[in-house]
């Protein structure tokens, strides 16, 4: 098959590869060193994902395995982007009832 007859696929392809760099780069920008030890283990499976996919790019010649790969790591990215966002939720509810408990200790230190 010639290559522009493929030109969905490859389209496809690159899509998801600019989908995993932005979830990736997003969840390492915004994790905050606290939650970081809450989520190693993810990042090292999308670490070690990454570094197969320059094996099986580099040596591979079928595509089927290039895709599998890719379908893989979308889905550790995805993966990693849920927990992310379920640790960013968490962290905000403990913020505002912090800051519920704080506003009633000082309404009742003002009656004491």
């Amino acid at each position: 098959m010639q290559i522009y007859e493929r030109d969905v696929m490859f389209r496809q392809q690159v899509g998801n590869l600019q989908l995993i760099v932005g979830i990736y780069n997003n969840v390492q920008a915004t994790i905050l060193p606290v939650e970081k030890p809450l989520i190693t283990q993810k990042l090292e499976a999308v670490d070690t994902a990454l570094k197969k996919g320059l094996q099986v790019c580099c040596h591979s010649n079928r595509g089927h395995a290039f895709c599998s790969w890719l379908l893989r790591l979308l889905q550790l990215c995805r993966q990693l982007q849920q927990y992310a966002s379920s640790i960013d939720a968490c962290v905000a509810r403990s913020h505002m009832h912090q800051g519920h408990v704080s506003a009633s200790c000082g309404i009742y230190s003002h009656i004491i």
